[in-house]
């Protein structure tokens, strides 16, 4: 599939939905700021409050594996390399790829503001809409789903 011509109509379309539903998983800005004091921060700020030690440490762990999980998937899909063919260089390409991906989160986190709420699920039907769009991509260009 790397090799084919509508390759980046594919990928590039899933890695805006993936980046879409990092921001919107992790709540992070646009979808949610966790500096404020709105009730939608404050439910899940009370789950973290709760707990300290051990547990505080699992979800915090789980929250930053689950941000690299999307990372990875991310990496993976614009990765140009055969990770058979030449591991070491697909191996250095996807921790590129995801140290980008943390580089725009941040970049978005710092240069825009929390979407009002009326908006937030007009951004989350976006990520649909682009995997929408890699599916019929490859429903029309490849054959079939």
């Amino acid at each position: 599939l790397h090799h084919t011509f509508y390759y980046a109509w594919i990928v590039l379309p899933l890695a805006g939905a993936l980046l879409i539903l990092l921001q919107t998983e992790a709540a992070r800005v646009p979808v949610d700021d966790p500096l404020t004091h709105l009730e939608l921060t404050m439910i899940h700020e009370v789950m973290i409050l709760d707990h300290s030690g051990p547990e505080l440490a699992a979800m915090q762990y789980a929250a930053g594996l689950k941000m690299t999980l999307y990372a990875g998937l991310i990496a993976t899909l614009l990765n140009p390399f055969d990770p058979l063919a030449a591991p070491l260089a697909a191996t250095a390409v996807s921790v590129g790829l995801m140290l980008t991906v943390a580089l725009v989160v941040g970049c978005f986190e710092s240069l825009m503001a929390r979407l009002p709420m009326h908006q937030v699920s007009r951004y989350v039907w976006l990520a649909g809409w682009l995997a929408a769009a890699a599916a019929l991509t490859v429903g029309v260009l490849g054959g079939g789903l």
